[in-house]
């Protein structure tokens, strides 16, 4: 047997009183079993409208109007464009290839219009500097000295500050612990020291 001392003693000495006990008049009890009826039948109406919500609804198909298809067709023909847009802007090979095709150079500048055919037109040369190989660089303030490899030139050239070389196409400007600064052409070149 169950000792009223402890919660589930309480819980069942106190349902016993109310059902069988005649402390509790008959009212109170006709008005308990109505509520929990009533509860069970809510439950159920609440537990109905649940399962209809979750069904998928299909909404009925609306036949669109004339404009509608107007405006879908000219959007589409917009939407193509920016396509072709985005296409050709995105490294599209196709119009190099087309281009390439029909003996145009798409990547050389177009002749000024006043250059006309039957007229001779002699272009400047372009100058490219000679490879030059930094071997070794002493750095004394007043004088610094580099040794140097110059490709088609000479091999093991000794220079200074001022030094030309190259036929006087080639001069030295500044020579400093890391790099050797240098003219060719008129044009400003560094070289730098080989580790």
């Amino acid at each position: 047997m169950i000792s009223s001392d402890s919660w589930l003693g309480a819980l069942l000495e106190f349902w016993d009183e109310i059902v069988h006990g005649d402390k509790v008049p008959r009212l109170v009890k006709i008005l308990l079993a109505a509520a929990l009826l009533g509860a069970t039948v809510w439950s159920g109406y609440v537990f109905k409208e649940l399962t209809e919500l979750a069904k998928p609804q299909i909404p009925p198909e609306v036949k669109p109007s004339p404009k509608v298809a107007e405006e879908a067709k000219r959007l589409d023909q917009v939407v193509g464009k920016f396509r072709a847009t985005v296409q050709a802007r995105g490294g599209s090979t196709e119009l190099s290839v087309l281009a390439s095709t029909i003996s145009r150079k798409p990547f050389v500048p177009p002749p000024p219009p006043e250059l006309q055919e039957g007229v001779s037109v002699t272009l400047a040369k372009e100058v490219t500097p000679p490879l030059i190989i930094v071997r070794a660089i002493i750095v004394n303030e007043p004088d610094s000295v580099a040794l140097l490899d110059v490709d088609g030139l000479s091999d093991g050239l000794v220079v200074k500050k001022g030094a030309s070389f190259g036929d006087g196409q080639g001069r030295i400007v500044a020579i400093s612990a890391e790099k050797v600064v240098f003219t060719w052409a008129g044009q400003v070149y560094e070289a730098s020291i080989e580790m």
